[in-house]
């Protein structure tokens, strides 16, 4: 509640395979980091079957409601970005898997 977060989740059900997935979207994270406009937080989560990439907002929360304007803001820029980003990297991971 006190931030907020855009963030692409990988899990398909199978620890292994969101690994695998997860490791070619890392092997890309210079060329990534360059498109992306912000800092992107890598985690592999191995306590998790899941992996997730993600951007984090700290300026505000959630329980800020005079800011939720702002922090909708940055949840739709930062979700467009993402998707702009991942969108045809995950397409190609996802072919090759």
């Amino acid at each position: 509640m006190d931030g907020a977060r855009a963030e692409i989740y990988i899990d398909t059900g199978d620890e292994l395979r969101n690994f695998n997935i997860y490791s070619k979207l890392k092997s890309r994270e210079n060329d990534i980091s360059t498109s992306f406009p912000g800092k992107l937080i890598w985690q592999d989560l191995p306590e998790k079957r899941a992996c997730r990439i993600c951007v984090q907002y700290n300026d505000f929360g959630l329980n800020d409601y005079e800011h939720w304007e702002g922090i909708i803001n940055w949840l739709g820029d930062s979700i467009a970005a993402l998707i702009r980003v991942f969108k045809p990297l995950i397409d190609t991971v996802m072919r090759n898997i």
